[in-house]
């Protein structure tokens, strides 16, 4: 096995001293953990390390490790689960394995289609009842993620049950056509977003996330497309977050109305934490022929103020995906 039989950079650390950096910074951190976080690949660790100390306590971490030990601290504390750990530090431009990310991906991609084949196998049987009795018991359960679960305080749990039904239908890929009534209770509850807008977008998730869509869009990637296509996508939000901000005239003007108060809300969750799935569906519109055109346009929306956005919006080809 080869070694580097340099000296390595005195701004390396040792974990002794990588635990003292998150100490200093507000975040209590022990050998065990800073040892786990680093087997998950939470944590990036330069060599095993020579000299003083023994084991693991004698690996040395290059400088960025320092920050991304606080930030990975901070977020098992809110969020308790290391996969979804892991997911908010790569999108966040932590240094994570390839790999690794791809596993995350494979796994949220195997759940799509389980929960898909699910949603198929009892819509229209006799498990209908019962089975859509077992969600709606846990959509009205507890609520880990704090962002979904004020979600559902401004919505009412009634209507938090619907939209989560058909929202999940149409993330499994599923999502065809629906009761109307679903979508007059939600116009109801969101009378500034109109129902055909939600049949439309509810419509564009679920061709965006049919399973073989999907497999595309990971066949298509090349080493290293991953951060890349994370990149665009990061860039995309943020474009998006402009006009999220932007006059109530311009909002009505892009999408017929104006921009109801929980999607204001998604869009700055989903600039840091966003959902597995969602960059699922950016990977599955990459192979897309007019992907390039799409993406130039946004290049341009991000150059422009949102005012300006309809014309060129207005200018894009009709073909969805």
């Amino acid at each position: 096995m080869y070694f580097c039989i340099m000296p390595l950079d005195a701004s390396y650390m040792t974990a002794e001293k990588l635990i003292a950096y998150a100490a200093e910074r507000g975040e209590a951190v022990s050998e065990d953990q800073l040892d786990r976080w680093r087997k998950r690949g939470l944590v990036p660790s330069a060599s095993p390390g020579r000299g003083q100390g023994k084991g693991r306590l004698a690996a040395h971490y290059p400088p960025s490790a320092g920050q991304q030990l606080v930030a990975v601290a901070g977020a098992v504390r809110v969020l308790q689960d290391l996969d979804a750990v892991l997911w908010i530090i790569w999108w966040n431009g932590g240094v994570v394995a390839e790999k690794r990310v791809h596993a995350l991906i494979e796994k949220a991609r195997t759940k799509l289609e389980r929960t898909r084949e699910w949603i198929d196998d009892t819509t229209g049987s006799a498990q209908n009842e019962d089975a859509f009795a077992r969600f709606e018991k846990r959509a009205r359960s507890r609520i880990k993620d704090p962002s979904f679960a004020q979600f559902r305080k401004k919505v009412g749990k009634d209507q938090f049950v619907t939209f989560s039904r058909l929202a999940v239908s149409a993330v499994a890929g599923s999502y065809e056509s629906h009761d109307p009534a679903d979508l007059s209770r939600l116009s109801k509850q969101f009378p500034s977003f109109a129902p055909a807008f939600i049949t439309k977008l509810f419509e564009f998730m679920a061709r965006l996330h049919a399973p073989e869509r999907v497999r595309a869009g990971l066949e298509y990637l090349k080493p290293g497309d991953l951060e890349k296509a994370r990149d665009e996508l990061r860039a995309v939000v943020a474009t998006f977050g402009r006009f999220v901000s932007a006059d109530p005239a311009t909002v009505r003007a892009i999408i017929g109305g104006p921009l109801p108060p929980f999607m204001q809300d998604g869009l700055a969750e989903f600039a840091i934490n966003p959902a597995i799935e969602m960059f699922l569906g950016w990977l599955a519109l990459r192979p897309h022929p007019l992907f390039g055109v799409g993406l130039r346009v946004l290049n341009v929306l991000a150059d422009r103020p949102p005012a300006e956005w309809p014309p060129i919006l207005a200018a894009m080809p009709p073909e969805g995906p």
